[in-house]
């Protein structure tokens, strides 16, 4: 037992405190991860030689302090630390114990890291903790979360993510102002006299369309459709004539094309649209702050008077505090 504790305590420990060498702290990273994470370590080593509960903090909230400290551009070893912190608290056993708290800073520095697949790994566990509703989302934000471990940051694009991700999530999306829709490539035919009308007519007979020209329209070795001419002004039939199954198949094209966009829109849910959302606001300080200036009046909106007050009653302190 006093060989262990001095091996913790003192070599490792002091390791982690004065290490300038990544390939050290990586190694003290890979046997604390072995002891967190090793549920037989206990039984196999003795419960005299595993690490206890107290030292295994120890050395966490060391590399805590110094991992993203002195290595800050070593993206693996962050990445390995961070995995053992988002282990910890993903483990039913774990995560009712001390650590949770103690490495409350190390979990948040998981939601701000730079790397997208490990910043969902912690959302993942922080959307769970709280549930999906902006009240009790916004009092989380306001009362039970301290910011102060990463105030030095901009933490509006966490609460944005936290907020974002309320919305139902398999709504189909739509424009909040129907002015800005555009009629379908079809719809302008109706609108343009009758010269043009026939000339189209000319080019794009349904009863000429056939399968084999609507499969070649998906050939992307065809022409450009965009550079094509349709002057409906031309007096030459026999011009028209002539060009009838090359402008066929553009049109078809066109059709084609705008057929499998609208398709794939209408597959297009919110919760794709506000993770894309959030995840460019992670990218963005100026975005952020615009979002959530936007944001924030519209959900204030949907309180109730009970909410309301409980909700002001609350800000106040939340804002002096700072």
């Amino acid at each position: 037992v006093d060989t262990r504790k001095t091996f913790i305590g003192t070599v490792l420990v002091g390791l982690i405190e004065k290490t300038t060498d990544p390939k050290v702290m990586k190694a003290i990273t890979r046997m604390v991860e072995e002891w967190v994470k090793s549920r037989s370590a206990s039984v196999a080593l003795g419960a005299g030689a595993a690490p206890s509960l107290r030292e295994k903090s120890i050395l966490l909230v060391k590399l805590m302090q110094y991992v993203e400290k002195r290595f800050p551009d070593d993206l693996e070893l962050n990445a390995h630390f961070l995995d053992i912190i988002n282990y910890v608290y993903r483990d039913e056993h774990l995560k009712m114990t001390e650590l949770s708290m103690k490495l409350e800073p190390a979990f948040l520095a998981g939601l701000r890291c730079p790397q997208p697949h490990i910043r969902a790994k912690f959302f993942e566990v922080y959307d769970t903790s709280v549930r999906r509703r902006i009240f009790d989302r916004l009092l989380y934000i306001i009362c039970s979360q301290n910011w102060e471990h990463i105030g030095q940051h901009f933490w509006i694009k966490q609460c944005l993510e936290l907020l974002l991700v309320c919305c139902v999530s398999n709504s189909q999306i739509r424009l909040s102002n129907t002015k800005y829709l555009l009629p379908s490539i079809t719809a302008v035919i109706n609108w343009a006299d009758s010269e043009e009308r026939k000339s189209f007519v000319i080019f794009s007979s349904v009863k000429e369309e056939s399968s084999d020209g609507f499969s070649d329209s998906l050939d992307p070795d065809k022409e450009d459709v965009l550079d094509m001419d349709l002057d409906s002004n031309s007096t030459h039939k026999e011009d028209l004539t002539k060009n009838q199954p090359n402008r066929q198949r553009a049109i078809n094209q066109i059709v084609c094309k705008q057929s499998e966009f609208l398709e794939l829109a209408r597959r297009v849910r919110t919760e794709q649209l506000v993770a894309a959302a959030a995840q460019l606001c992670h990218m963005d300080d100026v975005l952020a702050h615009h979002t959530w200036l936007r944001l924030f009046p519209k959900l204030w909106s949907t309180l109730d008077d009970r909410q309301l007050g409980t909700v002001m009653n609350e800000i106040v302190p939340f804002i002096i505090s700072g």
